[in-house]
């Protein structure tokens, strides 16, 4: 199981993770697709300001998440 601090910046989360980079463009984070958005507002956003933006809530976030079997940290 992998821990994700979804208040860390998309970008160190996804670079090291393309599992984690497919399962969150599947949910909607689809600028990630795009290396020049990945890396610009990547480096700006985590996923817990980017679900906001997406129009998800972050318990839908964390539960999508913790569902592919990711452990998920931030959303205290």
């Amino acid at each position: 199981m992998m821990l994700i601090d979804i208040t860390k910046n998309v970008y160190e989360l996804v670079k090291d993770n393309p599992k984690l980079k497919r399962d969150l463009i599947e949910m909607g984070f689809e600028p990630l697709a795009n290396e020049k958005m990945l890396h610009t507002v990547g480096r700006m956003v985590s996923p817990k300001k980017g679900a906001k933006q997406i129009g998800i809530s972050v318990e839908t976030l964390v539960r999508k998440l913790e569902d592919l079997g990711y452990e998920v940290k931030g959303h205290e």
